[in-house]
């Protein structure tokens, strides 16, 4: 085999060992267990995924490998279910009560989903300046992963201004 060809097939090698599969969270999940510090927290009791896939074409008109963009959420808590979308990739935020010249903002949030390697990391923080001049830090972030059981493990960590952070963990199986 010439330089050349060996070069080509090592990369492809390398190129293929490198694009691991994403776990599919997709479908309804039954809490099994729960751990650390999550007195207080407002845990699911079930949680429905869907996956949204987008596939096409990119603005050359070349066509897409087909990735999963967003995922579409319920939390069932009790009777209520908390609908939410995390678009994956995408990081946001929005400022609010600015005032004129000179003034800060009177609330700050900041959010962002995205991939690390097989995991999921959510996470939000927000900023509160109160009528003393103090800023209040509230900060959460989760990190989705499936065990070597198939079971959606859910690690929280929250942080609270002028406290120390508290870390949960959330299993859930999938219902048959």
């Amino acid at each position: 085999m010439t330089t050349l060809g060996t070069a080509t097939v090592a990369l492809a090698l390398f190129v293929a060992a490198g694009a691991q599969a994403l776990p599919d969270f997709t479908g309804r999940w039954l809490r099994v267990d729960t751990s650390g510090d999550t007195a207080g927290w407002e845990v699911a009791d079930a949680i429905t995924v869907r996956q949204v896939v987008a596939d096409g074409r990119t603005a050359a008109d070349s066509p897409m490998r087909p990735f999963v963009q967003a995922l579409e959420i319920g939390q069932t808590v009790g009777a209520v279910v908390h609908d939410e979308t995390w678009t994956i990739g995408v990081g946001g935020g929005s400022v609010s009560g600015i005032g004129g010249p000179g003034q800060v903002p009177r609330s700050r949030t900041e959010s962002a989903v995205e991939w690390r390697g097989d995991r999921l990391l959510k996470w939000n923080s927000t900023t509160v300046r109160a009528d003393d001049g103090l800023e209040r830090v509230s900060e959460r972030a989760q990190e989705w992963s499936l065990d070597a059981d198939g079971r959606l493990v859910i690690a929280v960590r929250t942080r609270e201004s002028g406290q120390d952070s508290r870390r949960g963990r959330l299993i859930y199986r999938r219902a048959p």
